[in-house]
């Protein structure tokens, strides 16, 4: 699992990324796919859409080059790596097929912390959000541990920010 600064990094950076089916499913369960979709381009394969019901204006339709023999999965992988995007989604094999191509790539719960990271949401809504998510999605207890790392780094984080502004505050 990636160090929390690295993880920072990779958020800071976030625009774009590719969305698979599971991902939608849980961010609009959960509630937070219109919050996502408006700060993250998100882009998505046509059989990804039609299986989600998904408002195409939320989700910006993407073709791999050469699909033909292509699983809806290896479809997914390849318009990330063509179009050099981060990847969204639930599916292990997914993410580790970007993992190996050193691609950043989150799942729904990094979702949720990347919007409290960006303050795109505060943190009732995170909490809320978190239980809702805990209902449906079934990460493994290492997966749930990591994503609690990664919320206490940002909240130590967002701690040091604020000292950091404070005291630059004071000086001038």
């Amino acid at each position: 699992m990636k160090p929390p600064n690295q993880i920072f990094r990779e958020f800071k950076q976030l625009q774009k990324a590719v969305v698979d089916a599971s991902s939608i499913i849980y961010a609009q369960k959960v509630g937070f796919f219109s919050i996502l979709s408006r700060t993250v381009k998100l882009y998505s394969i046509p059989e990804v859409i039609s299986e989600t019901k998904t408002q195409v204006s939320r989700v910006i339709l993407i073709h791999p080059s050469e699909s033909a023999s292509l699983s809806t999965d290896q479809k997914l992988i390849s318009c990330a790596l063509e179009n050099k995007l981060a990847m969204i989604s639930e599916d292990k094999s997914i993410l580790t097929a970007m993992q190996r191509a050193e691609v950043p790539y989150y799942n729904s719960l990094m979702m949720l912390n990347f919007l409290l990271f960006s303050q795109k949401i505060d943190d009732d809504s995170y909490r809320r959000y978190y239980s809702a998510l805990e209902t449906i999605a079934r990460y493994s207890e290492t997966v749930w541990e990591f994503g609690k790392n990664i919320y206490t780094a940002i909240k130590f984080y967002k701690v040091v920010k604020t000292y950091e502004h404070r005291r630059r505050s004071n000086f001038c």
